[in-house]
């Protein structure tokens, strides 16, 4: 069986997307301005991992210090007895509407995680390394979700990749963030966040 902590940090590191038919697959680094709510230093989501229905344990994002090209963020995993499994450090900024993951996942150095003020069908598009399109696509924009950490109004982003036969359903907050993401699977659902 695949490491969960890995494959929670692969969903959760292609979740975060971009703009309508934007298909250049990514952008240099840019800065540490924003004017996403919740995308500033300081600020966290802890989410609880299930894979195949079984508790898997936690994941926490973290956002850090500015280095001039974005904030420094880590992700620190940690098993269902609470120890840590391990941490992946990677950086995120905002280009534009969206904000940029550089996790270097699926062979793309850049991903386009979440779009600010996503509307209905907005649709963008990915190439990795092989040639396989990641696809994201806005499905819903007012979808009542609960989760451990409340009840949220989110958008509903579809990623799909053409390699792979599963989809990911991913719900974001514009104020919080993510909330959670169905990757059939593995489920990522928010526990707390400041």
């Amino acid at each position: 069986m695949k490491n969960p902590y890995k494959l929670a940090f692969l969903a959760l590191a292609t979740f975060f997307v971009g703009c309508s038919s934007d298909s250049d697959g990514g952008s240099s680094s840019g800065t540490c301005e924003s004017d996403i709510a919740w995308f500033q230093t300081g600020k966290y989501e802890k989410f609880k991992i299930t894979q195949f229905g079984f508790d898997a344990g936690t994941m926490k994002l973290s956002f850090g210090e500015c280095n001039g090209d974005g904030l420094l963020s880590t992700m620190e995993f940690r098993n269902t007895a609470g120890a840590v499994t391990g941490t992946v450090d990677n950086l995120f900024w905002q280009d534009g509407a969206f904000l940029v993951n550089d996790a270097n996942v699926d062979g793309i150095d850049f991903h386009k995680i979440y779009k600010k003020n996503a509307a209905l069908n907005d649709t963008w598009t990915e190439t990795d390394e092989d040639g396989a399109i990641i696809t994201h696509t806005v499905v819903d924009t007012d979808s009542l979700i609960t989760v451990p950490a409340g009840t949220f109004h989110c958008k509903v982003y579809l990623r799909e990749k053409s390699d792979i036969a599963n989809v990911s359903h991913i719900f974001w907050n514009d104020e919080i963030g993510q909330v959670m993401e169905d990757a059939e699977f593995m489920k990522l659902e928010l526990m707390e966040y400041n």
